[in-house]
């Protein structure tokens, strides 16, 4: 059985249990977590930093995925 495919911030189509996919869904994760220790400012920054080299659906993903873990921490039921 072939595991389904996911695509890559830069296009590239992979399986979903690839290296390439486990590093790119780190990636993300270790923004989330930088983003923990930064102020609103700091995170605003990141933020339009991330818009700027990567785009707005780039954006948008971490900032849905911030809001997530900060709920997660805060015991927001979601």
């Amino acid at each position: 059985m072939t595991a389904p495919t996911v695509t890559l911030a830069n296009g590239e189509v992979v399986p979903s249990n690839s290296l390439q996919w486990r590093d790119e869904c780190f990636n993300r994760w270790q923004r989330v977590v930088q983003m923990r220790a930064m102020d609103i400012h700091g995170r605003r920054a990141l933020l339009a930093q991330v818009e700027g080299n990567e785009g707005a659906v780039a954006r948008q993903r971490l900032e849905a995925a911030f809001r997530d873990d900060w709920g997660a921490r805060k015991g927001d039921a979601r």
